[in-house]
């Protein structure tokens, strides 16, 4: 196990995020769909993973800051990688659910249901693999999303995934998304095409 910086384009800064990955013998391009998407990712960065990176590179001032939440994440994850309009992620708004975590709360461990897709507010998560192809791990900071491709393709987990700090996340569990999927099939669709972009940037990302 080695320890990976990786410098990610968030407007005109650079934030540094820090990853356990295997080493390059352990590597594998057979990942699971859950270790493939359940990073930090490109565009999706908007904290970094600590106090003191925070210091050393802040974060520039959201163009959405005066906005309350859940609607200030939801566009600063979604609508910077996808082509339509601000007024296109309001619809899905009122599907998210804020849920807290306490630090070292666990989140959902391997082969617990899917029952739920974050989006991390504030706090920073691990995630915890034990595959076949080795042990890995990484940080999930705020601004990015967690969970989703399991939720999505309603597969069970495949990582044990916990609060390192205190954590605020805002959910959309299968009730609301059986609902937005009835309600607003446009902005579904949009989410499941979003999931497939953004697991394939991963990919090409960790073999890179």
């Amino acid at each position: 196990m080695s320890l990976h910086r990786v410098e990610t384009p968030v407007g005109d800064a650079l934030v540094k995020v820090f990853a356990e990955v295997p080493k390059r013998e352990q590597r594998s391009t057979s990942w699971s769909p859950e270790t493939i998407y359940n990073s930090p990712r490109r565009h999706h960065l908007h904290q970094v993973a600590t106090e003191t990176l925070s210091e050393q590179n802040p974060a520039p001032p959201s163009k959405w800051q005066d906005y309350t939440q859940p609607q200030k994440l939801i566009l600063q994850t979604f609508s910077t990688v996808s082509e339509k309009p601000e007024e296109f992620w309001y619809r899905i708004v009122p599907y998210f659910a804020r849920r807290d975590y306490t630090k070292d709360t666990v989140l959902y461990n391997p082969g617990d249901d899917a029952k739920a897709f974050y989006l991390l507010e504030d706090g920073l998560l691990k995630a915890k693999y034990d595959l076949p192809q080795g042990k890995y791990s990484e940080l999930l900071v705020a601004g990015t999303t967690c969970g989703e491709l399991p939720f999505f393709s309603d597969t069970a987990r495949t990582s044990t995934t916990l609060a390192t700090t205190d954590c605020v996340t805002w959910i959309l569990d299968q009730q609301k998304w059986q609902a937005l999927q009835k309600n607003e099939p446009d902005v579904a669709q949009e989410l499941l095409k979003l999931s497939l972009r953004l697991t394939t940037e991963r990919f090409e990302n960790i073999t890179r």
